[in-house]
């Protein structure tokens, strides 16, 4: 089965380097009959010269905006195979990845697979995860018992006929949630989701535009999308979602101040994460109660593009 890797990246011209070096190292590109997509929002001229130079049979896909949810439907539209693999651009696979994680996709039925998500030092990130209507994930035993599971985004294989069948990604999700959108609408198209154990991949987190340190990160999109999220799926007991969505981000900003009071965060950064929570939450409700949808990827308009 050929498979593509699409990797979608921003300002992070190191770590992806990092990444493309593995992937070769691993023995990836045409003799593995595998297509390499890198997909670059404006500004990131170094990024594509360093694709372009490790992968120089590979595919440069170019986007308008810095849309992490356009990025990955552009890369399935230019990626020439069956199952798109989306990998993060600050991660990198473990020898066998490919193989492991294409081979549920020998069973029809099978939408998706993803796999776990572990640091540098092996520790575990993210396992099997089943995700609820409003966005919140919680720990699986059993992933084969689970009625939605959420994979992570930076460790997913989708087969293509299923994602256009959906839509592809939401575009109105410019960062965060937006593969575990595409999982529970790929679960309740009756479609089967599938947790790989043995297709980890290393991932070490890296600063970037949407992630300046562990603590201090892009917290408007963060209870944005969720709010949004719980809008798009939270189908009974709909009044909740007047409060409940508040009541989500309560947690978030007791962190900011233990992180503030352990001299993580300073004060000034500390209330700068908390402002852009609340605005966010707010533009949330707005996005939720104004928006519809934006799922662009249908079967008509995919295919391999030519080359950028």
């Amino acid at each position: 089965m050929r498979a593509s890797i699409v990797i979608c990246t921003w300002k992070r011209k190191g770590p992806l380097e990092r990444c493309l070096l593995a992937l070769r190292d691993l023995g990836f590109g045409p003799s593995a009959q595998v297509a390499i997509v890198t997909v670059h929002p404006p500004g990131n001229e170094e990024s594509e010269a360093a694709a372009a130079r490790i992968f120089p049979e590979g595919l440069v896909v170019r986007t308008e905006v810095a849309n992490l949810s356009l990025q990955r439907n552009r890369g399935a539209e230019a990626a020439p195979s069956d199952v798109i693999v989306y990998l993060d651009d600050d991660a990198w696979p473990t020898e066998g990845w490919l193989g492991r994680i294409l081979r549920p996709f020998a069973d029809p039925a099978v939408a998706a697979v993803g796999g776990p998500v572990v640091d540098p030092s092996g520790r575990l990130m993210r396992g099997a995860v089943g995700v609820t209507s409003f966005g919140r994930t919680y720990p699986v035993e059993d992933p084969s018992t689970c009625e939605t599971l959420a994979l992570s985004g930076g460790n997913l294989a989708v087969r293509r006929v299923a994602l256009e069948d959906v839509g592809g990604f939401d575009e109105n999700y410019r960062y965060h949630l937006d593969e575990t959108d595409l999982c529970i609408r790929l679960a309740r198209a009756g479609k089967r989701l599938v947790y790989c154990e043995d297709a980890a991949i290393f991932h070490e987190s890296a600063p970037g535009p949407h992630r300046r340190t562990a603590y201090d990160r892009d917290w408007h999109s963060v209870a944005k999308n969720q709010v949004y999220f719980a809008f798009r799926h939270v189908r009974r007991a709909r009044l909740l979602l007047a409060i409940v969505p508040w009541a989500l981000q309560v947690p978030k900003l007791l962190r900011f101040l233990v992180w503030w009071a352990t001299g993580r965060l300073g004060a000034r950064a500390a209330l700068s994460c908390a402002s852009r929570l609340v605005k966010g939450t707010l533009a949330g409700y707005r996005k939720g109660l104004a928006r519809k949808p934006r799922l662009p990827l249908r079967a008509a308009e995919t295919g391999c593009r030519a080359r950028v």
